[in-house]
Formats: structure tokens, sequence, C-alpha cells
């Protein structure tokens, strides 16, 4: 790739002022991304290939760890985030096309959309567990857009893990901070691990001035938490990968499997992903030198 046949060419510097700016504006100053609207992220050659590559390492792990790849369409029917009470959740932030295609929403999530697919092929026991993701854009109208931390378009690797028990369900959230590790490994990241609910909710955060997630870090301890409006203390990140166990609630619906007993019983279903953009920014915000902006050699970008 040429710099000198690239738009924008006096963006491709390390802009004046360097030290003191904001990752995401270090980003879109050097000529990575460019916003054309607030909240909707114009990938420049250079920004996409950081972004092709992250992809691909994460591509290429998660099949060691056994997650097959699917797409999934970016139009869903909204009936199936009503069906199980999460287009309330989601509420002000579902982008719903108007018209006569007015059932239809810009995919926010995609849990009930793997599921709906589970419930028309799944059997037996034999199938289980089903570990999928897939790499494509999400919607969601946000109040406040920030760079590419906090977009209302953004990239991301959504996955579920569909089990037969909750000890199958657990160790598919194992198999995930394997995934996590062995990712950040490629990134050269170290990520801190934070959970709440009994560890059934779990964030993988990089240290950020720029992030949302406030957390407590107790170095002696080699403990890291979740901040209250308390600590006065706290550092704030944020996250570039996450896992949720659901409990057994509408959201499974009636999605059943023949058990090795010949019993119908109800499957188990853990959501995970990593965020593409946001990974991108804390491989910048680790890296970043006396120079500017320092990739890992030979692992994320090669111009």
């Amino acid at each position: 790739m040429k710099l000198s046949a690239q738009l924008f060419p006096e963006k491709y510097s390390v802009p004046e002022q360097w030290q003191s700016t904001q990752t995401y504006k270090l980003l879109e100053q050097s000529g990575f991304v460019y916003f054309p609207h607030s909240g909707y992220p114009l990938f420049l050659p250079i920004g996409q290939r950081v972004i092709e590559r992250i992809c691909s390492i994460i591509r290429a792990e998660s099949e060691k760890f056994g997650y097959d790849e699917v797409y999934l369409p970016l139009i869903q029917e909204s009936k199936l985030l009503e069906e199980t009470g999460r287009a309330d959740i989601f509420s002000k932030e579902l982008f719903r096309i108007a018209g006569n295609n007015d059932r239809y929403i810009l995919a926010a999530t995609n849990e009930e959309v793997f599921l709906d697919l589970a419930s028309k092929g799944l059997v037996s026991y034999r199938q289980l567990p089903v570990r999928w993701y897939q790499i494509a854009d999400k919607f969601r109208n946000v109040k406040k857009a920030k760079g590419i931390l906090r977009s209302r378009q953004f990239l991301m690797c959504d996955m579920v893990s569909i089990d037969a028990n909750e000890n199958s369900l657990w160790e598919s959230a194992r198999l995930f901070e394997y995934l996590v590790y062995a990712v950040c490994s490629e990134f050269d990241m170290h990520p801190l691990r934070v959970s709440k609910d009994n560890e059934k909710y779990v964030d993988f955060l990089i240290p950020c001035d720029e992030g949302e997630v406030k957390i407590n870090i107790d170095v002696d301890e080699r403990r890291t938490s979740y901040a209250t409006n308390n600590d006065l203390n706290s550092t704030n990140s944020s996250g570039i990968a996450m896992y949720f166990i659901f409990d057994q609630t509408n959201i499974i619906r009636n999605i059943s499997y023949q058990s090795i007993d010949a019993n119908l019983k109800k499957v188990y279903l853990g959501s995970y992903g990593f965020g593409i953009q946001r990974c991108m920014h804390a491989i910048v915000e680790t890296h970043r030198d006396k120079l500017g902006i320092l990739f890992p050699k030979n692992r994320v970008v090669a111009i």
C-alpha cells in the first residue's frame, strides 16, 4: 500500500501533541478511521488492514478452540426479542425499519437468532455442545457515541455455546477464557478479568482513560473488582471481551433435545464475544510509545 497514493495524505503522520491526544482521536488524526457522522466509523485502508488482521487472529484461534463460524442476517424479526422480553431491555437503542418492513430491526444482539437456528436443527444430545461465532456489524442507537469505543454501528465477534447441562455450560465458559488469553497473547496484551453475579458475567478489560468501566486494582492481592460510586481511586477501563451465562429463563424458550435416556431436556446458553473495534483501540492504547503508535511486530498489522 502506497501512502502517497491515499486520500488524506496529511493524516499519515504522527500528529502534534500526540502524547496528550486520546487514543480514539489519535487513530482519527493518523488516518486509520474517519467519522462522516457521529457514531458511524469509516475505516480507511490502513485502519481496515488492522481490523482484518484482528479478525483473522480471532478466527484462527476460535477454530482451534472448536468454534464454527456462521453468518447471520443483519436484519432480524423484532418478534424474536419481543418473545424473550429483551426488546424492552434494548428499548430505544433498537433501529427499527419503517414502512412495509416494520416488523424487522437491525441486529442489536443475536442470542435469539442463534437459538432460533438451533431450534430448527437440534434433535439429539449427540449434537451438543454447539459452539458458534460470527463476525459482523451490530447496530445500537446509543445516546452518547464516542469514537470507536462506543459507536452506533460496530463490528463484533459474537459467540454462543448451546449446552446439554450446566457442567457443559461452565466448561464452555472456561474454554472461552482460554480463547481470550490466546487472542490477547497474539495482541501482546494482558487483560484484567472482572466478574459479578457469581461469575455469570465476566469482563476482560484494558485500563484506558477513555473507558466507561471503573475498576479497582489491588496489586498486592492481585485482584480486580468493579468500582462503586464511592471509590475514589478507581481506574477507567475498556472492555474488549466478555461472557454472560444465561439462567434458565424465557430466553431459552422451549428449545429441547432428546437426552441419552430418551427424555426431552432443555438446553443451556452462554453468550460470549469480542469487540473488534475495542480490540483495535486497546492495542493502540497498550502499545503507544515515545514514537507514536507501535503495533505488536508481525502480529496485528502488515502494511
